[in-house]
């Protein structure tokens, strides 16, 4: 199917033949009621982690706050509303397709891990834009009302996972034929990236054109055209936006908040926040 790597295109046609298995056999629902460990993974809108081949280990929180290990096998999945964390373990051969239902963007990775040279083969990625008025959103919030782990094996909850990645894939491969230019559809990966990305602290307009294969100067054009904001602004505005919800969410440490929304210290995590928001962060969290 045009639109879909190669990988996904052979699980899209399997997924959908007559004769295909009840997939998935589990879902996994992700939660945020505990403070999320270090080098977890955390962004502000939905994921859906569909596990292809090999075990897929995770610490995840459940419902009641609660912090487990699970092992996700072939046939199985992990939703992760928004704001939900989990945290990969990486520790044997495992591949992995994830959904990521942005703000007006589907993007959709492949990604495999090689344990025996310890780092990623296989990883490709598609993304595609998502009209307002699209019933993705609706899916979405239905399955994030299902936020307890125990309902992962419930046929209704299995059928409507099923139903948003068939329509999900439909969409990357035949994308809406909204009037969308190739600058806009810059603007809004580069976006998401960053909204998965923020905290890390080599985010910069140099990585980001290498990352998109793209000059500097003419990601940043795109960015003043596109956007109500210049890239730099941006990425700061990210990293505030993800520290208040910090703040307000979890007990860390200053320090700890500063390096988990990729600020290079945290004297200048509080200038920074100060200057953006009129408060410091201990302000802003107590309500002062």
């Amino acid at each position: 199917m045009s639109g879909l790597t190669s990988a996904a295109s052979r699980f899209f046609e399997q997924l959908t033949a007559s004769d295909a298995p009840t997939w998935p056999s589990h879902v996994f629902i992700g939660g945020d009621a505990v403070d999320p460990p270090p080098n977890s993974f955390q962004v502000p809108f939905p994921r859906l982690e569909l596990v292809l081949d090999g075990v897929y280990s995770n610490t995840l929180c459940n419902a009641r706050g609660e912090r487990y290990t699970a092992d996700l096998t072939a046939g199985s999945c992990l939703f992760l509303p928004s704001n939900s964390w989990n945290q990969p373990e990486w520790d044997g051969d495992v591949t992995v397709m994830s959904l990521l239902f942005g703000n007006l963007h589907l993007g959709l990775s492949y990604v495999t891990w090689n344990q025996a040279s310890g780092s990623f083969g296989d990883v490709e990625k598609r993304s595609c834009f998502l009209p307002g008025g699209t019933p993705v959103y609706a899916m979405v919030d239905a399955l994030t009302a299902f936020q307890l782990e125990r309902l992962g094996g419930s046929s209704f909850v299995r059928l409507q996972v099923r139903a948003l990645v068939e329509y999900a894939m439909e969409l990357i491969a035949h994308p809406p034929t909204e009037d969308v230019s190739r600058p806009n559809l810059l603007y809004q990966d580069v976006c998401s990236y960053i909204l998965e990305n923020c905290h890390k602290p080599a985010m910069t307009r140099d990585h980001l054109a290498h990352r998109f294969d793209v000059t500097p100067t003419y990601l940043s054009r795109v960015f003043r055209d596109q956007g109500n904001t210049g890239l730099s602004e941006y990425i700061a505005e990210t990293r505030i936006e993800r520290a208040k919800f910090m703040l307000k969410r979890y007990d860390f440490r200053l320090d700890e908040i500063s390096r988990r929304c990729g600020f290079r210290d945290v004297n200048y995590f509080c200038r920074s926040f100060k200057r953006q928001v009129g408060r410091t962060p201990t302000e802003y969290r107590t309500g002062d």
